[in-house]
C-alpha cells in the first residue's frame, strides 16, 4: 500500500473524535455532494423535472400531486385527509393511503410556495438521501463510537441499492427514510444499557415519539414496521438482560414513546381505524403478501440499476419471479462480508443487533418461504402477523428490511474497525472492502422524467365544474399532473389503493358508455328522457370533457363524437391540435328529476319488440332530483313475477315505502315520490327461485318499464 492511500486512511479512520462541529456539517456535506451527483441530470432542471424511470413515469407525479394536494389543502383551509379533487364527485379518504407524504408535503411547504410540486418533490428526495445518511452516521457514531466509520456507515445505508432503486420507481415515501434511523437512533439511546442519566433517557424516548410520529406521516408502512421492530427489539433485549431495573426503565420509556406518538397521531389514527375496521377481510393478503415476500436469493441479488451488470440481474429475476417489482433488498455481498467480520470480532457488542436483524429477517420472508421464485408451503412467521391490528395493509412484507439496513450497515461498520486494528494486512482489506463496496454501488446519474402539461390546460383554469379526461387510463397520473394546472376537480385518480374503474364511472350509463367508448346501446327498461344525459352531466357538475384524440381508435375516435352529440346538444368545442378535443358542456337551462339502473339488475333480454331485465332477490335504481328544493315526481313500474305470485317490497333511501303482490301476468304499478334534493337509491327486494331453463340463477321479477312521470 502507497504512503498517500495510506495516509488517507488515516484521515478517514483514525481521527476517532473530530471537533463536533466539523464532524457532523462533514457528513452531512458529503452526503448532499454525493446526492447531487446522483441528480446531476435534475439539478439545471430543479423545478420542472423528477429523477427516475419505469414506474416513475405514474407512480412519480402521483407523489409529486400528493405534495401539490397537501399544500392545495392547507392553504385553502382544508382536511388533507379528504379530497375532493380526483374520483370527482365522490372523493376520496385518504386516511389509509400509504403513499401521501404528509410529512414531506408539511417539511417542502415553503419551497412548494416558492417554486412549484415538482421542486418539492426534489428537495424531499435531497432530504431523503441526506437526512438518511446523517441519521444513520448519528445511530453509528453511538455503537461504535468512530466518527469516521460513521461516516462511511451512513453513505452504505442511504445509497443503498434499496434506496437507490426506490428513488428510480419514483416512490417517494420510501425514498424520505430519514425518520427510522432517527427513531433507531432515539429508541436505542433510549434503552442503552450503558449508565446514562435518567433525563436523558426521557429526552431520548420522548424524541423516538416525534419520530415515529413522523415516519407515520409519511407512510402507515414506517410506523407499522418500526413498531415491528420495537417488539423485536423489546423481547431480545429482555430475553439478554432480565434485571428488573431494566424492565422498569423499558415501560416507562416505551410508556412515553407511546404516549407522545398516540397524542400526535390522534387526530389521524382515530379516523384511519374506523375507516380500517370498516373494510372487510381481505381474501387475497396471502397471495399479495406472498407476492411481495423477499425470496432467500434476493438478499444477493445485484440491483438492476448498476451499469455493468444491472440488465442481466433484473433479465434473470424477472425470468426467476416474473412480474414481482421492488425486489431489490441487498445491501450488497461485500457489506454483508464486512458485517459477518463485526459480529465476529465484536461479538459481545454486536451479538444483540445480529439476533435482532436475523429476526426480521426471517419476518421479511413473508408468509411463506419463497425460494429461487418457488412459492414452498413452508409457513413463516409473517403468516401469523395478519391476525394483528393493520397488518391485512401491510403486503410487502420484503420492505421490513429497511428497518435493519442501518443495523447491517453498523454491523458492516464494526467489521471496518476491526480491519482498522489489524494493521497493515487490515488496512489493506480496508482497501480492499471499500474497492468492493464501491463497484456494488456502483450507479450512474439518474435521468429526468419531464413536467409536461398541454398549454391548453391553463386555460381551464378559474372555469366551473370538473374535468373529465378520456380515455380513462388505469395507473396513470396524467390528469392529476394536468390537474395541478388547472386545479379543478377531475373524475378519475390513481392513489395507491384506488379501484380499477372509479365508482361513479361504474354507477351513472352515460359517463360509463364514454369511458368504455362503445356505440349507443339503444332502449333499456329505465324509461329515459331526450335530456337524461344532459341532465346528469349537469347535476354531476362535468362541464370539461377532455378527449385525447391520440390514445384512441379511429372508430373510437367517431363514436366518442357520435356519443356526445347524442348525450350533450349543447357543447362548445375546442381543438387545440388533432391530438385532442375540448368539449365544454353548458349547464341545463331547466333541470328535472331523471334515474338510471343501479345495482342487482341481469343483462336486457329481446322477444321480437319486447325487452326486460330479470333481478334475483334485490335491485336498485337511482333517482335524482336536481333542483334546489323537494320534488314530487310519478314514477311507473311494469313487471311481472316468474313463475308465481311474488312480495316486491319498496324501500327509498332505507325508508320501507310499500309492498306489494306481483302475479305472474304483467302489472303496472304508479308511485309518487317526494325527492328531496340530491342522489336517492329506491331498492326492489323480493323471493327468488332457481331457474330451470338454460343457465341456472336465481329469478324473482321481470321488469319491461321504471320510468319517471314529469
Amino acid at each position: 500500500m502507497t504512503t498517500w492511500t495510506r495516509n488517507r486512511l488515516h484521515l478517514l479512520f483514525r481521527l476517532k473524535r473530530p471537533p463536533w462541529r466539523s464532524a457532523h456539517v462533514g457528513a452531512l456535506a458529503l452526503y448532499f455532494l454525493l446526492t447531487c451527483y446522483l441528480l446531476l441530470p435534475v439539478l439545471p432542471f430543479f423545478d420542472s423535472v423528477i429523477p427516475g424511470s419505469g414506474l416513475a413515469n405514474a407512480d412519480g407525479w402521483q407523489n409529486v400531486w400528493n405534495l401539490w394536494w397537501v399544500r392545495y389543502a392547507l392553504t385553502h383551509w382544508q382536511n388533507p385527509f379528504y379530497t375532493p379533487m380526483i374520483f370527482h364527485p365522490d372523493g376520496a379518504e385518504l386516511y389509509l393511503q400509504h403513499a401521501l407524504n404528509i410529512a414531506n408535503g408539511l417539511l417542502t411547504l415553503p419551497v412548494q410556495l416558492l417554486a412549484g410540486p415538482v421542486a418539492a418533490y426534489n428537495t424531499a428526495v435531497v432530504l431523503g438521501f441526506v437526512l438518511s445518511g446523517y441519521a444513520t452516521y448519528l445511530l453509528a457514531l453511538h455503537l461504535i463510537r468512530h466518527a469516521g466509520i460513521a461516516l462511511v456507515v451512513g453513505a452504505i445505508f442511504t445509497f443503498s441499492p434499496f434506496h437507490l432503486a426506490r428513488l428510480w420507481d419514483g416512490h417517494l415515501s420510501w425514498v424520505t427514510l430519514q425518520w427510522i434511523p432517527f427513531y433507531l437512533w432515539a429508541l436505542i439511546q433510549a434503552w442503552d444499557e450503558q449508565p446514562l442519566p435518567q433525563q436523558r433517557r426521557y429526552w431520548m424516548a420522548l424524541l423516538a415519539g416525534i419520530f415515529l410520529t413522523l415516519a407515520a406521516l409519511n407512510t402507515w408502512y414506517h410506523a407499522l414496521y418500526c413498531l415491528i421492530f420495537t417488539m423485536v427489539f423489546l423481547l431480545v433485549r429482555l430475553a439478554f438482560n432480565r434485571q428488573p431495573v431494566v424492565w422498569r426503565q423499558t415501560m416507562v420509556t416505551l410508556g412515553i414513546i407511546a404516549g407522545v406518538s398516540g397524542v400526535l397521531l390522534a387526530p389521524v389514527l382515530l379516523p384511519t381505524l374506523t375507516l380500517y375496521s370498516q373494510q372487510g377481510s381481505d381474501s387475497g393478503w396471502d397471495r399479495l403478501t406472498i407476492a411481495h415476500s423477499a425470496d432467500i436469493i434476493d438478499f444477493v441479488t445485484p440491483s438492476h440499476l448498476h451499469p455493468l451488470w444491472g440488465q442481466a440481474a433484473a433479465e434473470w429475476h424477472n425470468q426467476m419471479r416474473p412480474g414481482i417489482w421492488g425486489w431489490v433488498i441487498t445491501p450488497g455481498i461485500a457489506v454483508l462480508l464486512l458485517a459477518a467480520i463485526g459480529v465476529w470480532a465484536f461479538w459481545q457488542q454486536t451479538r444483540l443487533w445480529l439476533v435482532v436483524v436475523l429476526i426480521i429477517s426471517v419476518l421479511a420472508f413473508g408468509p411463506r418461504l419463497v425460494l429461487a421464485g418457488f412459492a414452498t408451503d413452508i409457513p413463516m412467521p409473517y403468516a401469523f402477523l395478519q391476525w394483528l391490528p393493520g397488518m391485512s395493509m401491510a403486503r410487502r412484507p420484503n420492505h421490513l428490511i429497511l428497518v435493519i439496513l442501518p443495523l447491517v450497515a453498523v454491523l458492516a461498520g464494526f467489521g471496518l474497525y476491526a480491519l482498522l486494528l489489524r494493521g497493515c494486512l487490515g488496512e489493506m482489506l480496508l482497501l480492499l472492502f471499500g474497492i468492493l463496496v464501491l463497484l456494488e454501488y456502483l450507479v450512474l446519474p439518474f435521468p429526468r422524467l419531464p413536467l409536461f402539461v398541454h398549454p391548453s390546460f391553463a386555460e381551464l383554469r378559474e372555469q366551473p365544474g370538473a374535468v373529465f379526461e378520456l380515455p380513462l387510463e388505469h395507473r396513470s397520473a396524467g390528469p392529476m399532473v394536468n390537474q395541478m394546472v388547472h386545479e379543478r376537480p377531475i373524475v378519475g385518480g390513481y392513489l395507491s389503493r384506488s379501484p380499477d374503474i372509479p365508482a361513479f364511472v361504474q354507477r351513472v350509463p352515460w359517463v360509463n358508455q364514454l369511458w368504455q367508448a362503445q356505440p349507443y346501446q339503444g332502449i333499456d327498461i329505465f324509461g329515459e328522457a331526450p335530456d337524461d344525459a344532459w341532465q346528469a352531466f349537469s347535476f354531476y357538475d362535468l362541464r370539461t370533457i377532455v378527449i385525447w384524440n391520440n390514445r384512441l381508435h379511429r372508430d373510437q375516435v367517431a363514436t366518442m363524437q357520435m356519443l356526445m352529440e347524442r348525450f350533450l346538444p349543447e357543447l362548445h368545442i375546442e381543438q387545440p391540435g388533432p391530438e385532442m378535443t375540448i368539449y365544454q358542456v353548458a349547464p341545463v337551462p331547466t333541470p328535472h328529476p331523471f334515474l338510471f339502473a343501479g345495482t342487482g339488475w341481469y343483462q336486457r333480454e329481446y322477444a321480437q319488440e319486447r325487452i326486460w331485465r330479470w333481478m334475483a332477490e334485490t335491485a336498485t335504481v337511482q333517482l335524482v332530483n336536481p333542483s334546489v328544493q323537494t320534488t314530487v315526481v310519478g314514477l311507473e313500474i311494469d313487471v311481472e313475477s316468474y313463475q308465481h305470485t311474488r312480495p316486491l317490497a319498496l324501500t327509498l333511501d332505507e325508508t320501507p315505502l310499500d309492498t306489494f303482490a306481483i302475479p305472474r301476468a304483467a302489472r303496472t304499478l304508479r308511485l309518487w315520490l317526494a325527492l328531496s334534493p340530491g342522489e336517492h337509491t329506491l331498492r326492489f327486494q323480493s323471493e327468488p327461485s332457481m331457474s330451470t331453463a338454460g343457465t341456472p340463477r336465481l329469478l324473482s321479477l321481470s321488469f319491461t318499464r321504471i320510468a319517471i312521470r314529469l
